[in-house]
C-alpha cells in the first residue's frame, strides 16, 4: 500500500481550490459558451479574482473535522460557522450555498441531530447529502 505524504495532501488542497476558483466566475453558464484562459474574477457571483466556492469551503470544513477527530455533530457545527459566519471562505462571506446543503445546515440549527439533518431523497445528492450518516 502506498503512503500519501503531507506534501501530497497539501498539493491536493491547493490544486483543488485553484481549479474551483477558476470555475467560480463561469459557474452555471451554459457549456461551450465560455472559455477559461486564466484566473479571472467577478462573473456569476461578482467575486474578486481567486475566490473559491462552497465546494472548497465544505472540503476545508470536512478536512478540519477529520484532522481534529470530529464527529457528525462537530462537522455540522463547523458547517454552521461556514454558513452563518463565513468561516472557511476566501473573504469571510458565504456567497454560494447549494440548496441541499443549506437545508441540512438549517435542519441542524433547528435542532435535528446531525445524523438526520440531510435530506434522504434520491434527488438530494448535493453536498448536503453528506449530512445523512449511515446507521
Amino acid at each position: 500500500m502506498r503512503t500519501i505524504t503531507s506534501q501530497q495532501i497539501h498539493r491536493f488542497f491547493i490544486n483543488a481550490m485553484v481549479a474551483d476558483a477558476l470555475g467560480v466566475p463561469v459557474e452555471f453558464n451554459v457549456r461551450d459558451t465560455y472559455h477559461v484562459h486564466g484566473m479571472t474574477g467577478h462573473g456569476t457571483y461578482d467575486q474578486p479574482v481567486g475566490c473559491w466556492s462552497d465546494d472548497s469551503s465544505l472540503t476545508l470544513v470536512l478536512a478540519e473535522n477529520l484532522v481534529h477527530h470530529g464527529n457528525p455533530t462537530t462537522l455540522m457545527q463547523r458547517f454552521v460557522a461556514y454558513l452563518q459566519e463565513g468561516d472557511y471562505t476566501p473573504l469571510g462571506t458565504t456567497f454560494d450555498v447549494g440548496s441541499s446543503t443549506s437545508r441540512a445546515i438549517m435542519n441542524f440549527i433547528k435542532g435535528k441531530p446531525a445524523e438526520q439533518s440531510g435530506d434522504r431523497s434520491e434527488y438530494d445528492n448535493g453536498n448536503g447529502a453528506s449530512c445523512v450518516w449511515p446507521h
